[in-house]
């Protein structure tokens, strides 16, 4: 963890997670509004954690950390537009987001 690049690196992931903190807290303070605020604060964390495992390679088996980031990013996909559905008044349908996350699991297993 001394490497200067690895450091510079994980300033991504902080950003990331800096307004994951900021949107969690705006849902916090008034949770009478949609939990769209939640949504997408969980979803920034859910890639941060896919973006920091990748880069200090925690799993440090190159296949599980593959396969663990990858998952990461799914899920936050997944939340994000959960959440974008939830700002537009629709309702989600989790139908295809399952297809598409056992679709991308398949594939890369």
């Amino acid at each position: 963890m001394n490497n200067s690049g690895t450091l510079l690196a994980l300033g991504h992931p902080l950003v990331v997670i800096l307004i994951a903190i900021a949107l969690l807290a705006l849902w916090h303070g008034d949770k009478q509004r949609s939990r769209y605020l939640l949504l997408f604060g969980l979803g920034y964390l859910a890639y941060a954690l896919g973006v920091t495992s990748q880069i200090i390679m925690v799993p440090a088996n190159y296949v599980v950390n593959v396969i663990f980031s990858g998952l990461m990013y799914l899920i936050a996909v997944t939340i994000f537009s959960r959440g974008v559905v939830e700002l537009s008044g629709s309702t989600y349908q989790y139908g295809i987001p399952v297809v598409i996350v056992t679709m991308a699991m398949a594939c890369r297993a």
